[in-house]
């Protein structure tokens, strides 16, 4: 029985090393990629999006713009919608409607 217990103490060593491991090395990563990119004034990616549920697949796709300092866009072709981010406010347009909404950003 203790030698099963040390065994186990042993195991349960090694695996929270491992963890320990991979996470100063996911930080590491991390710090490598901010340092790379803290010096970027805006991104812009093109994506698609599908999430499952209720029996349904629903799917977005579009671009997203970010700017410093706060400033986004969210133009997505599916559905036609296009969202604008100042810091503070955020413009939504659905563009098949012609509606749009103003609303506060939280923080």
């Amino acid at each position: 029985m203790n030698l099963q217990l040390a065994i186990l103490a042993v195991v349960m060593s090694c695996s929270q090393q491992t963890e320990a491991v991979r996470y100063q090395q996911g930080a590491e990563l991390l710090k490598r990629v901010a340092a790379v990119y803290s010096s970027a004034k805006s991104l812009r990616a093109e994506f698609t999006q599908v999430r499952r549920g209720d029996g349904k697949t629903y799917e977005w796709s579009g671009a997203v713009i970010l700017a410093r300092p706060n400033r986004g866009r969210l133009d997505l072709t599916s559905p036609p919608q296009l969202q604008v981010l100042d810091g503070t406010r955020s413009w939504r347009l659905d563009k098949a409607t012609g509606r749009y909404w103003r609303e506060n950003q939280v923080d």
